[in-house]
C-alpha cells in the first residue's frame, strides 16, 4: 500500500461516524434512463414557449464509496452531449439497510450542467437532484433502480440563441428521471 492509499484510507476513516466494517469502493459505474424536464415556466419572451422535453440519461460513476450509515460517488459526469447535458458533480446521502444485499438510499446529487435549452443555446446551471435509490450489492459491485427530482438553477437571466434572437431564461427548469444503475470493481477499504 503507497502512501497516498494510506492517507486516503485515514481520511475517510475520519469521516466515518460509526466503523462501517463493510466499507468498500466501487470503482466505476453508470446510470442509463430518462425521464421528463419541464422548460421555461411561466415564459413571457419572444418565444412564448411552456414545455415539456423527454431527455435521456447516461452518467458515468467514478470512486462509489459505501460506508456502513453513507455513500458517496465522488465523481458523477454527465459526459453526453447529444441528450442536452454535460456537467458533473458528486452524490451523497444515507444508506438505509433492507437485509442482506439489499438497501435504500436517499440522498442528493450537486453538480453543474450545461444545458441544452429551446432556442439552440447552451447554458450554464447549477443542479441539484434529490433522489431515492434501490440497490442490490453483489461482491463485485452492485445493480439497481432510481428516481431523480431534476432541480435546474439558471446562471443567468438572458441569452442569444443561434438564431439571434435573444430569450429571457427562467429561474430555472425541474423534472424527474428513472434510470438502472450499476457499478463493478468493488475494493473493501
Amino acid at each position: 500500500m503507497n502512501t497516498k492509499s494510506v492517507l486516503l484510507v485515514a481520511v475517510l476513516w475520519l469521516c466515518v461516524p460509526v466503523r462501517a466494517d463493510a466499507a468498500s469502493i466501487d470503482w466505476v459505474g453508470m446510470n442509463l434512463g430518462g425521464g421528463a424536464q419541464v422548460f421555461n415556466p411561466g415564459a413571457e419572451n419572444a418565444y412564448g414557449l411552456t414545455f415539456t422535453r423527454a431527455y435521456a440519461q447516461g452518467d458515468l460513476l467514478l470512486f462509489n464509496f459505501r460506508f456502513a450509515r453513507w455513500y458517496l460517488t465522488a465523481v458523477e459526469l454527465h459526459p453526453v452531449i447529444w441528450i442536452g447535458y454535460v456537467g458533473g458533480g458528486s452524490r451523497a446521502g444515507l444508506r438505509l439497510p433492507l437485509g442482506g444485499s439489499h438497501e435504500l438510499r436517499v440522498g442528493l446529487f450537486a453538480g453543474m450542467d450545461v444545458v441544452l435549452f429551446h432556442i439552440n443555446a447552451w447554458h450554464p446551471t447549477l443542479s441539484l437532484r434529490p433522489h431515492l435509490q434501490y440497490v442490490y450489492s453483489t461482491r463485485i459491485g452492485s445493480v439497481g433502480v432510481g428516481i431523480d427530482g431534476l432541480l435546474n438553477f439558471h446562471m443567468r437571466s438572458s441569452m442569444r440563441g443561434h438564431d439571434g434572437n435573444t430569450a429571457d431564461v427562467p429561474a430555472g427548469l425541474y423534472g424527474v428521471g428513472f434510470y438502472l444503475r450499476w457499478t463493478v470493481g468493488r475494493t473493501q477499504l
